[in-house]
């Protein structure tokens, strides 16, 4: 805001007298001043109070920072794993010619291998309620399907197996593996991998 001071002959206004005035350009204030020593008198318009207050208000207000109060740190966790859900009765399993069905070359065939002549092959953790799922792994023999099947006798309500696929079964169950052919052929040792 700028101030000036200007002179005015009020007698051409019909006044008698000079007076000094104090012009405020920004604001169009006009203050006059009276010769002799007489009091101011100060016309302030409606915008200009309005910026006071702003001016007060702005003056005062103060901004503060956040402070930081305090840090936290968590511990690390670890877990043990679950319990495997399938568990092997045996790393080398035996032919139960008791439950099998076989003949000659080209004949249809049934094998069931387990971990011995009432053994089962292995065994699925849990109860009959719950299930678990594994991976197997394996090369089956040319001519031949593998399946597993949750009771003895035969190869009945078995479950086919895939390489690579994930299978879910029974939980606490015992389990054999059946090696079906509708025409057997010689084949040589070959072996199975589960992972889960």
């Amino acid at each position: 805001m700028r101030a000036e001071t200007v002179f005015v002959d009020e007698e051409k206004l019909g006044k008698g007298s000079k007076n000094s005035y104090l012009i405020f350009r920004a604001e169009r204030i006009h203050v006059p001043f009276r010769q002799g020593g007489e009091s101011m008198k100060l016309k302030t318009t409606r915008k200009l109070m309005v910026v006071a207050a702003i001016a007060l208000l702005s003056g005062s207000m103060v901004v503060y920072a956040a402070t930081t109060l305090f840090t936290q740190t968590f511990p690390s966790a670890s877990f043990n794993k679950a319990p495997p859900g399938l568990t092997s009765s045996c790393t080398s399993l035996i032919l139960g010619t008791l439950y099998s069905s076989f003949g000659n070359q080209g004949s249809p065939s049934s094998l069931v291998y387990g971990c011995g002549s009432n053994t089962q092959a292995f065994t699925t953790a849990g109860t009959t309620s719950s299930t678990d799922t594994a991976t197997p792994a394996f090369t089956v023999p040319s001519g031949w399907t593998l399946e597993v099947v949750p009771s003895l006798p035969g190869c009945s309500g078995g479950t086919p197996l895939t390489s690579g696929s994930p299978v879910t079964l029974t939980g606490g169950t015992m389990w054999y593996y059946c090696l079906s052919s509708s025409a057997a052929s010689n084949f040589t040792s070959w072996s199975i991998t589960w992972s889960q």
